[in-house]
């Protein structure tokens, strides 16, 4: 088994804009012996995402948000999607460096190319879709905490369905050295680009 995976990332907030940027690569390559078959099974996963929020007042913004990429996991050439987002913060963004508690409404629309065809009998698709987000973040001289929930359905199949939740902490016990914790959920009902061809032996095992 060998993986190579890189990430990178850049954020910047101010009282006007809202700004972050990232992209991510991952490559996953798995050699098995079936009694004396070797076969070779790779996993690719590329993903870009932005946000760019402007401020309306000291405590409101609006923006975009989207994401582009593909990923052999889970059945997808390309995949993109565009959501424009309006955003309520409970603190000022002054103070954003400090601490935030922001809200976030997002719709927009999502669409597949899938590689193969899937249950649903679809080799691409575009929904329209909606999400909602709540991130509290804090940093002070102990240290920092990051808790995040969202959940979002398509319009048009509002069953089709996810939510998930995170947090982390990272404690300064004394200067130089941090204790970090992090824990996350989902529950997930909206995987349409499961394939219908059916998993082989090497896609079983992993």
């Amino acid at each position: 088994f060998n993986s190579i995976s890189g990430n990178v990332g850049a954020r910047r907030t101010t009282e006007r804009w809202k700004v972050n940027l990232n992209a991510r690569e991952n490559y996953r390559e798995s050699k098995f012996d079936f009694g004396g078959t070797k076969s070779l099974f790779i996993q690719r996963t590329y993903s870009f995402t932005q946000l760019a929020v402007k401020s309306l007042g000291p405590r409101t913004a609006a923006g975009i948000r989207s994401s582009v990429g593909s990923t052999t996991y889970e059945n997808k050439r390309l995949y993109w999607r565009f959501t424009p987002a309006v955003e309520f913060d409970v603190f000022p963004y002054s103070e954003s460096t400090r601490r935030m508690l922001t809200v976030q409404y997002a719709v927009g629309a999502e669409h597949f190319t899938y590689n193969t065809e899937t249950i649903y009998f679809k080799s691409k698709e575009t929904r329209p879709l909606h999400s909602l987000s709540v991130n509290l973040s804090q940093t002070q001289p102990w240290g920092s905490v990051n808790v995040g929930l969202e959940g979002g359905q398509y319009l048009d199949e509002t069953n089709r369905n996810y939510g998930s939740v995170f947090a982390g902490t990272g404690l300064r016990l004394f200067k130089g050295f941090n204790v970090n914790f992090s824990g996350s959920f989902s529950s997930i009902h909206n995987q349409l680009y499961l394939a219908r061809s059916g998993a082989t032996p090497e896609e079983v095992l992993l």
